[in-house]
């Protein structure tokens, strides 16, 4: 993440060695561009403790899947225009 210029960072929130929230935290524990990048959690459960968790440490979106692609590039519309 330090070394790259992502757009936008798109996150599962379950993942195998530490969960979303955990990861963007980390993300946001970086300087520069690369802490302010916008996030968005995507996970397979919608689950409005989740997403509030997420959005807590830092998430500037949250999608469940199966994504559509109206949701996707909704949510991407939103957390861009954040920026």
């Amino acid at each position: 993440m330090a070394r790259n210029g992502y757009d936008v960072v798109l996150i599962n929130v379950m993942l195998p060695d530490i969960d979303g929230p955990e990861a963007t935290r980390r993300i946001r524990g970086l300087v520069g561009r690369a802490g302010r990048v916008p996030i968005v959690g995507v996970s397979g459960r919608a689950n409005a403790g989740e997403e509030a968790a997420g959005r807590a440490a830092g998430m500037n979106g949250y999608l469940t899947k199966p994504l559509s692609p109206g949701a996707l590039t909704q949510v991407l519309g939103s957390v861009m225009a954040q920026t």
